[in-house]
């Protein structure tokens, strides 16, 4: 560097300052930069974005069955971290030490909760979608005590009670909310399988979650991401054979959608996958919650749909217990 040089070029007439460093040197390292210093957060906040932009984009896909957007999104998948893995000379059969058992749940839930997600886009409000995922930190607090023996605290059950009367703001059961109208593009069967696939979502990454934490480290993440995929590209093919829905984009909009949708989510996962290298697993969750803010206003300019007020009480009930849920364990973690 210029600074660096210049530096130098001056100690060289005392000989007792040639390994001195230059004050702006010290202050520099002790005070990054923004940017850098914050990576993680911007890269987060990103990754929010672009998830956002994928499901709202699944909602505009109307010709193309649900199944069919996850197969291409996996393909692609594929595609991307076989050549990675070959690079790094990943091995993809043999594994040393490791729980079998906890592997295939992980590949397995991680699969099924991303068609899961997609089939709960194209039934309901994407907002309604992503804040109901968004009960994850609570699951997987209960999962954790139960699997991998963590202790549970009053204010976890006090929290998943906060998130349990979100859900019911959202989900707007009959008996609570009496008959509900919907529009010509929605009955009350796709309102309820909606709802449920989008918690089931919310269970299976729970689950995802506990059994890598089982792994640990003794597995690739590589080989996860393609095992995963692998494994998501079986469990969608079989049903698109059966009710023989193998078909193309009708239209040029709809190829746009089906390709903004694949890129759009593999880009953000790997803009995730890197925030979480720069940046507090915990913090990075947080921002991730601006999910909820990006996809009901994408899905209001891109489709019109305006949330009534008990979507907005659940979400911000929900987002209070999961951002309650993940402090919690970021103080707990902490040593004394």
């Amino acid at each position: 560097m210029a600074i660096e040089g210049s530096q130098h070029a001056v100690s060289s007439f005392d000989t007792e300052n040639e390994n001195t460093e230059c004050p702006l040197q010290i202050k520099q390292k002790k005070h990054p930069s923004y940017l850098c210093s914050h990576s993680g957060l911007i890269l987060a906040f990103f990754a929010s974005g672009l998830f956002s932009v994928s499901n709202v984009c699944v909602k505009l896909v109307t010709t193309v069955h649900p199944f069919e957007v996850v197969l291409i999104r996996l393909l692609f998948a594929l595609a991307y971290v076989i050549p990675v893995m070959l690079y790094k000379n990943v091995d993809f059969c043999e594994f040393r030490d490791i729980q079998y058992i906890w592997f295939i749940v992980s590949c397995v839930s991680l699969s099924a909760g991303f068609v899961c997600l997609f089939i709960a886009i194209s039934m309901i409000p994407v907002g309604n979608v992503v804040v109901l995922y968004s009960i994850r930190p609570i699951i997987t607090a209960f999962m954790s005590c139960c699997c991998l023996s963590e202790s549970v605290t009053w204010l976890d059950f006090v929290l998943g009670f906060v998130s349990i009367v979100g859900i019911a703001a959202i989900t707007k059961p009959e008996f609570i909310f009496g008959n509900l109208s919907f529009n010509e593009s929605m009955t009350s069967g796709h309102y309820v399988l909606g709802n449920c696939m989008a918690i089931v979502v919310a269970l299976f990454s729970s689950l995802a979650f506990v059994s890598m934490r089982k792994l640990g480290k003794k597995v690739s993440v590589l080989a996860i991401i393609f095992y995963t995929s692998l494994c998501g590209v079986v469990i969608t093919s079989i049903p698109l054979y059966i009710m023989n829905r193998f078909s193309l984009p009708s239209s040029l909009s709809e190829w746009q959608y089906v390709v903004v949708t694949v890129l759009s989510s593999l880009l953000a996962e790997l803009v995730f996958l890197k925030s979480l290298q720069n940046e507090k697993a915990t913090f990075v969750a947080i921002i991730r919650t601006m999910d909820i803010v990006f996809s009901c206003i994408l899905e209001y300019i891109c489709l019109g749909h305006q949330p009534d007020w008990t979507d907005i009480g659940g979400a911000v009930l929900i987002i209070i217990s999961s951002i309650g849920i993940m402090i919690q364990k970021m103080y707990v973690g902490k040593p004394d």
